[in-house]
């Protein structure tokens, strides 16, 4: 009677991998004492996901001799196969087939119950270049470990998207023993869909955005499958992805940057300007978070209780009577051309934020410019030959400093002897001095017309500034002291000969000793 023998039975699993190898003749193992193959290294502690890594050496040889590799694997019941890569077979596991180190990218499946993968042994044929074909020994599949699953996954150090900031692109693991960040890439999320990575430095405007956190599990340990992450404190939107390639977690999540309110970064430098009618002038502002622009001009306006001056927005090529052409009434830049005379007015621009808050910038007020004549009729003492500066400061009308210049007159011996120049309206220091003389100091203020006036400077003890120091001098003097007669600032320090801030009999005496030059 003949016993049949019970075929052992495969698993689905090693079957299914074998297929994918091509099924090689048995070949004998030759001895070759040339060269000797030998299994250099192999992963012992392998987990469930990690790359088994198996390492062939060679003995002996010829010094140039060179090797190739391919390596191979075997169920008990079948016969040795070559392994083959994803060049071959796209859905293989292995990389490294034809060098002296094989990879093997491990998987939940091969874990469990009539696997199979316990029996799978592996070789790896080596042929020289003159030492022939020869093979390593065995080595056995070694069972996989199962990694802990960490079921919270979280990070710090990261800021919080906001307008104007630059995203982050480090950040520290809340738990170090399990895993580390890699590195950080964000997105602009527009229209539904992935727009564009953010280059280095650039910060976050209002919008959407999306992060993307790579990070690494620390070995034996794995992402459980509902873990619960996040980047921020109250972070709920945050998911763990695993990149199909290779194999990597990171975290994905998307955050709005909401609008802020309008602020200016830039307002127009001047507080005043002048224009001439017919010619153009520019006023601008710049500001962030702006959804739109409005010009206004202050008006007047009567109401039941008087005339009042009130805000009202302007429109391009239109003004309160034509008296101006404007360009840009909605954008940040104004254009403004004075058409007829005008008064003085003021500009402002009102900014609307892309949150609807509305700001208003620095007014700025806008006179008319007119040119016009200062003319000085100078009257002075002193050396006829010595020179006479004249140094002018100009202001606006508030009394914000603009420029200046100075102006000298040689031939002061010149009766009678005026200067005059041309000049905007403002007001105007004007301060004339001369050799031995007191300087003097006049403030103007210029509107639309000519003025002239004299300018009379002199020496110390000259009270009545006529050129000559007398009795006169010393008698008017006299009369101050006791209340007969008043000085203006300038006659007080011509009078004060001993400087003392006070017009007593001493000064009169000086100017007596000054008359038979006993001073």
């Amino acid at each position: 009677m003949k016993i049949k023998k019970k075929a052992k039975r495969i698993s689905s699993v090693v079957l299914c991998f074998l297929m994918l190898l091509t099924t090689l003749p048995m070949t004998a193992i030759t001895a070759n004492a040339a060269a000797q193959a030998y299994i250099k290294y192999i992963d012992t502690e392998v987990y469930i996901g990690d790359v088994l890594n198996i390492i062939v050496g060679v003995n002996g040889g010829s010094t140039d001799e060179t090797f190739t590799y391919q390596w191979q694997a075997k169920y008990p019941s079948l016969s040795w196969v070559n392994l083959s890569d994803k060049t071959d077979r796209p859905d293989s596991k292995f990389s490294g087939v034809f060098t002296d180190h094989l990879k093997f990218q491990t998987y939940a499946e091969l874990v469990g119950p009539g696997s199979g993968w316990k029996d799978v042994v592996f070789r790896c044929k080596v042929t020289g270049s003159k030492s022939g074909t020869f093979y390593s020994g065995k080595c056995n599949f070694p069972g996989l470990l199962e990694k802990t699953e960490i079921p919270t996954i979280g990070f710090l150090g990261l800021e919080k998207p906001e307008q104007g900031k630059i995203p982050s692109t480090t950040a520290t693991p809340i738990n170090s023993t399990y895993y580390s960040f890699d590195y950080i890439e964000w997105y602009k999320y527009e229209n539904n869909k992935i727009s564009r990575k953010l280059d280095s430095g650039e910060t976050f405007d209002s919008g959407m955005y999306c992060c993307q956190l790579y990070f690494n599990m620390n070995r034996g340990y794995a992402v459980a499958k509902n873990a619960v992450c996040g980047l921020y404190n109250g972070d709920s939107q945050a998911t763990i992805l695993q990149d199909e390639t290779t194999g990597q977690y990171y975290i994905w999540a998307y955050y709005n940057v909401p609008y802020e309110s309008p602020s200016f970064t830039h307002q127009f430098p001047e507080a005043e300007i002048m224009i001439m009618k017919g010619k153009e002038e520019i006023i601008w502002v710049a500001a962030k978070n702006a959804a739109s622009y409005q010009w206004q001009m202050k008006v007047k306006r009567r109401t039941p209780t008087g005339i009042i001056r009130m805000w009202k927005n302007i429109d391009d090529d239109s003004s309160t009577l034509n008296q101006f052409s404007f360009k840009g009434t909605k954008s940040n830049t104004l254009r403004i051309r004075p058409n007829t005379d005008f008064d003085e007015t003021q500009f402002r621009c009102a900014v609307t934020g892309k949150n609807g808050d509305v700001i208003y910038s620095e007014s700025v007020k806008v006179t008319q410019e007119v040119k016009a004549n200062i003319i000085m009729n100078l009257k002075t003492g002193g050396s006829p030959d010595d020179t006479i500066t004249v140094k002018v400061d100009r202001y606006t009308f508030d009394g914000v400093y603009k420029d200046s210049f100075e102006h000298d007159m040689e031939h002061s011996n010149v009766k009678p002897l005026y200067f005059g120049f041309q000049t905007f309206p403002g007001k105007h220091v004007i301060t004339v001095s001369k050799p031995q003389c007191i300087a003097r100091v006049y403030e103007i203020y210029l509107y639309k017309g000519d003025i002239s006036f004299d300018v009379k400077i002199t020496v110390p003890y000259d009270v009545n500034m006529d050129g000559v120091i007398n009795v006169v001098d010393a008698t008017l003097v006299q009369k101050h002291i006791v209340g007969l007669e008043d000085f203006d600032d300038y006659t007080f320090k011509i009078a004060d000969t001993n400087g003392d801030g006070t017009i007593s009999i001493i000064d009169a005496t000086n100017i007596q000793k000054k008359i038979v030059n006993l001073l």
